[in-house]
């Protein structure tokens, strides 16, 4: 039998939570399909993960505080080779996406990851 799932609306965000309750620190969710516009920082790291984006969320009407990303992961977008190509190039200058952000725990060396988990590619800036 599977932990129970424990689900948080964050009332100032809106953004949801689901945390299962198996111990040692469960993947959350932290977004439900929003439409971000990232864009690659420029900064690397010796040790995983690393703030290597920037996204920020557009949602009509509302301004949203740019937050720190520190994967971008395509695999849910059903890419071609080089659609995926041009979308990773196109990070240097900005993409709009609609995905969601996952936080993983121990992602590496460095703690913790924040990753977009892209679901479908929009625009490029």
């Amino acid at each position: 039998m599977s932990p129970p799932l424990r689900v948080e609306r964050n009332p100032r965000s809106g953004a949801v939570l689901l945390e299962d309750g198996s111990k040692g620190g469960a993947e959350r969710l932290l977004t439900g399909d929003l439409t971000w516009e990232v864009q690659d920082t420029c900064v690397r790291c010796v040790a995983a993960p690393c703030p290597t984006f920037r996204g920020t969320r557009i949602e009509t009407g509302k301004a949203h505080p740019e937050e720190v990303l520190h994967e971008v992961d395509f695999s849910r977008a059903n890419l071609s080779e080089r659609e995926l190509a041009r979308a990773q190039t196109q990070l240097k200058n900005g993409l709009r996406v609609e995905g969601r952000v996952r936080w993983v725990p121990n992602r590496g060396p460095a703690g913790a990851a924040r990753i977009l988990e892209v679901r479908r590619l929009l625009t490029a800036r």
